[in-house]
């Protein structure tokens, strides 16, 4: 799923085109969540979160037969854009989401039968030499 806060640049990952690409192991990739208050969880995430984090349910509109949707959200902040759990550039907390932990890359469905790798290209510890 691309979260359009979190993945400011989404590219779909190709072969060719990214065969240099490079990850800079040294950058944290959980900073990226800076400014961002409340996180999407999946359901196999509870157990873990839930001993850290308050875990609510937020409207997500309604699905293609009309049917009200939630989401799970983990809270990060109180205020718009407060992010409470990044000290600096250290998440302080032993958990974090998956999506986070998979950043910058994240899958998402093109079509009914088919998802695609995307990845960030704006995130600072991609490089083309180190």
């Amino acid at each position: 799923m691309i979260h359009k806060d979190l993945h400011k640049k989404p590219a779909m990952l190709d072969r060719e085109r990214h065969r240099q690409l490079k990850l800079r192991e040294q950058d944290s990739t959980l900073t990226a969540s800076a400014g961002l208050n409340s996180f999407f969880l999946t359901g196999a995430e509870f157990g873990d979160a839930c001993k850290e984090f308050a875990i609510v349910f937020l409207r997500a509109g309604a699905d293609a037969q009309g049917q009200e949707q939630v989401a799970p959200v983990v809270v990060l902040g109180l205020s718009q854009g407060e992010n409470l759990v990044l000290e600096g550039d250290r998440w302080a907390y032993r958990y974090a989401p998956a999506v986070l932990r998979a950043y910058p890359f994240t899958m998402a469905r093109v079509d009914d039968k088919q998802f695609v790798m995307f990845f960030d290209e704006s995130w600072k510890g991609l490089s083309q030499t180190e």
